[in-house]
């Protein structure tokens, strides 16, 4: 047996699985959710088509305020073509929910591969918008804050690597 093997896990490791379990399981449940609820109706997409237009136009009153109108539009065109596409997502963020968790609780116990599916899981995460809406539909914002965490909890991940030794069979290698 190697003393890395004996060794005790990281304190910041288990900080960053348990902080990826409880946004993993978040994501699970409100796609389970979403799941049992179904797609909105008509009537819930007229109160939220009537509630952007209030605030869109309380937005007008203020001088200045055209980019957070663009960005509210932006948002609103994305989530309409999202629940257009209501059972792909939903089916996606329950599997992609599910894949996060598996990665962490890989690497919580020690095998580096669930730092190689925790890269997929952020890319895929993000990925599967463009399988079905256009790309300028996308929000700009979204990508690049999405990039953003996922590159800062990768790189907080890769600084445990060296702890991440068994092999898929548990073997030391």
């Amino acid at each position: 047996m190697t003393e890395n093997n004996s060794s005790k896990r990281p304190s910041f490791l288990t900080l960053l699985c348990v902080l990826t379990f409880i946004y993993s399981g978040f994501s699970l449940v409100s796609a389970l959710n979403s799941i049992t609820n179904g797609p909105p109706s008509a009537k819930e997409i007229r109160i939220q088509d009537a509630e952007l237009s209030k605030s869109i136009k309380d937005l007008k009153k203020i001088e200045g305020s055209e980019t957070a109108i663009n960005l509210i539009k932006k948002f609103d065109e994305f989530n309409k073509l999202v629940s257009k596409n209501f059972w792909f997502f939903s089916i996606s963020s329950l599997i992609i929910s599910l894949l996060g968790i598996f990665a962490a609780q890989r690497m919580f116990t020690g095998f580096k591969i669930g730092f190689h599916l925790y890269i997929a899981y952020c890319l895929i995460g993000l990925l599967v918008f463009y399988v079905v809406i256009p790309a300028q539909s996308i929000p700009t914002s979204m990508v690049i804050f999405s990039l953003i965490i996922s590159a800062l909890f990768i790189w907080m991940y890769s600084r445990n690597l060296s702890w991440m030794n068994k092999g898929e069979n548990g073997i030391i290698e």
